[in-house]
């Protein structure tokens, strides 16, 4: 039900409720993708699946991640390898509009299941521009080792280094020069290391033009 009145108390829990069709949907797509890598999936697991993805419940969409990894741990035989990238964006987008507190329960317990107690789990890597710490959202995880821009250890983890560009360039014969691509795309220091925007680089050598390609993906967020 829509309140016609502008009340916080109707805005709010109906923005979340939207956000939940949105993980529904996103979450659909995901195992269609995974049903489509992996055929055993649709003979043992699916079922259990398509039940998640028409759950209406918060916390059956909370258990898509242990699920999806038990059910490809199945048909794969190998335990799975979880990365998710900008943990943070929701939280953000989040607060943005009011319902931060529904955020933050519903990621706390879709996390602690899939990424805590899950025995079908190698390991995940986790990215964000807020430090991941051992308060608030990831009070409750143990064993975890984080790693900023400041450390050495896999500064170039995330980014070309100028060696990977220029076997970039010579295996595609892109007549760019070297010099013109660091002068536009090295700007990151990680650990110590200048790192090249991998986006702008594949973008620029794709189109042989030097643009400020990834500015053109940004949002004011």
């Amino acid at each position: 039900r829509i309140s016609s009145r502008p009340t916080m108390r109707g805005y709010l829990p109906l923005r979340w409720v939207t956000r939940l069709v949105g993980l529904r949907r996103e979450l659909g797509q995901e195992i269609r993708r995974q049903v489509r890598l992996w055929p055993g999936l649709a003979e043992e697991d699916i079922p259990a699946l398509q039940e998640l993805m028409g759950a209406r419940a918060e916390g059956d969409l909370a258990g898509a991640l242990v699920l999806l990894c038990e059910a490809l741990s199945v048909v794969s035989g190998a335990p799975v390898v979880v990365l998710l990238d900008e943990y943070d964006a929701p939280l953000h987008r989040a607060r943005e509009a009011g319902y931060e507190g529904e955020m933050l329960s519903f990621l706390r317990s879709m996390l602690e299941g899939g990424l805590k107690s899950n025995r079908n789990l190698a390991f995940a890597v986790v990215t964000g521009v807020l430090r991941v710490s051992r308060e608030g959202l990831w009070s409750t995880f143990n064993n975890t080792r984080i790693f900023s821009v400041l450390d050495e250890q896999l500064s170039t983890i995330c980014g070309f280094t100028e060696e990977d560009v220029a076997e970039l360039l010579a295996r595609t014969g892109s007549p760019l020069p070297l010099s013109e691509l660091r002068r536009w795309y090295n700007g990151y220091l990680f650990g110590g290391r200048v790192v090249y925007n991998p986006w702008s680089v594949l973008h620029a050598i794709s189109a042989g033009q030097l643009r400020p390609w990834w500015a053109e993906t940004a949002s004011h967020h």
